[in-house]
């Protein structure tokens, strides 16, 4: 629906005819209606085209949930790994600490070297770095499968 309002001066001179002068001038309003009849099935291409954006949504958040899963997978799996991973870094400190209270008590006997005894002392301080190193990593992967998680729940 529109609406127009308009004000207009109008004069025509004629040197023959009828009228030899004219003149018109002022309000003048006007309304129109407009009713559409056919769009050219535009409601229907709306419709189909919702439709479709319906299902395009749908199937990135079914795409998004399953790679949000099989992250989760890994991160547990790596998680297990790094747990194993740290029983196997504590058996390995064990028997260099072994190691070293076997080489030094060869000292104390006279049968070792200095030489033995550093290496003893460096296999030791290798196990003890590397079973830190996985416990680290195992918090770290722990760290991650509870912020995931964390973001599934929002």
């Amino acid at each position: 629906m529109t609406l127009n309002a308009d004000y207009s001066f109008n004069k025509t001179e004629n040197e023959a005819g009828f009228l030899l002068e004219n003149q018109n001038f002022g309000p003048g309003i006007g309304l129109n209606f407009r009713w559409n009849i056919f769009n050219g099935f535009r409601t229907n291409r709306l419709i189909k085209n919702a439709e479709l954006n319906l299902q395009i949504a749908e199937t990135m958040q079914m795409e998004v949930l399953s790679i949000r899963q099989q992250a989760e997978k890994k991160l547990i799996r790596e998680f297990n790994d790094r747990i194993s991973m740290i029983a196997l870094e504590e058996q390995s400190s064990i028997m260099a600490a072994e190691n070293l209270n076997i080489v030094l008590e060869r000292l104390r006997s006279g049968l070792s070297t200095s030489l033995e005894i550093q290496e003893a002392q460096r296999s030791y301080q290798d196990a003890v770095g590397r079973l830190l190193t996985a416990k680290y990593n195992a918090k770290i992967a722990e760290t991650e499968i509870l912020r995931l998680k964390g973001e599934l729940l929002k």
